[in-house]
């Protein structure tokens, strides 16, 4: 009696959780390490903090001085939450940060230069959140 309510419990779960499971579009491929990490939305890159906020919009008039510098709306200047980014230092998980994100320090440090921007902190990190 106990074993068929317990066969009966687990196929009632399998049928409740794989329509929650299922994304509609490709099957999803499970291995021990992921084929690309951008697949997956994310990305190991350097990034640099220039500034930080608990309010993403207090970070608006800075983001603006940086891109003018650069002169383009350049993707590798963002404004994300630091808990975004697997690698930065903690005190910056609970909010938001202005930073520029490049693949190499070298890159990093060469759009700071270009911006006149002193950073907080620098370092590489992981992406982990998806735009």
């Amino acid at each position: 009696m106990i074993h068929r309510s317990l066969a009966a419990a687990t196929v009632g779960m399998l049928l409740l959780t794989l329509p929650a499971c299922s994304s509609g579009g490709e099957p999803v491929q499970l291995s021990s390490s992921p084929t690309s990490a951008s697949s997956l939305g994310r990305s190991s890159d350097w990034l640099a903090v220039i500034a930080s906020a608990a309010d993403p919009n207090d970070l608006d008039a800075r983001r603006s001085e940086v891109v003018g510098k650069l002169g383009t709306n350049d993707p590798r200047v963002v404004v994300s939450p630091g808990a975004c980014f697997t690698g930065i230092v903690g005190r910056y998980a609970g909010g938001y940060v202005l930073a520029i994100t490049d693949r190499s320090r070298e890159l990093v440090e060469d759009l700071i230069r270009r911006t006149g921007s002193v950073p907080e902190w620098i370092g590489p990190v992981t992406s982990t959140c998806i735009d």
